[in-house]
């Protein structure tokens, strides 16, 4: 585990009109790039923000994801990339 990659990010001001534009629909197939399910593949279930396998300290923008073996992880959305 990285914890450097857990650190929780302060907001100081609020934005009018920021997207909550997700970069992953549901049914993508995706790959998780680090931590503990690293390398293995899966697929979006819904975007959440919520704590997360790896950070389960901090509150974060992430993903459920059905991994191949029908484990359901919730990750941050920095820890996935697009398969194909």
């Amino acid at each position: 585990m990285t914890l450097g990659r857990c650190q929780a990010v302060r907001q100081v001001a609020t934005f009018w009109g920021m997207s909550h534009y997700y970069l992953f629909k549901r049914g993508d197939r995706v790959r998780i790039l680090w931590g503990v399910y690293a390398g293995i593949n899966g697929v979006i279930d819904s975007a959440v923000f919520q704590r997360t396998v790896d950070c389960p300290d901090d509150y974060s923008a992430g993903y459920h994801v059905v991994l191949d073996d029908e484990i359901v992880v919730t990750v941050r959305w920095d820890q996935v990339r697009a398969l194909g």
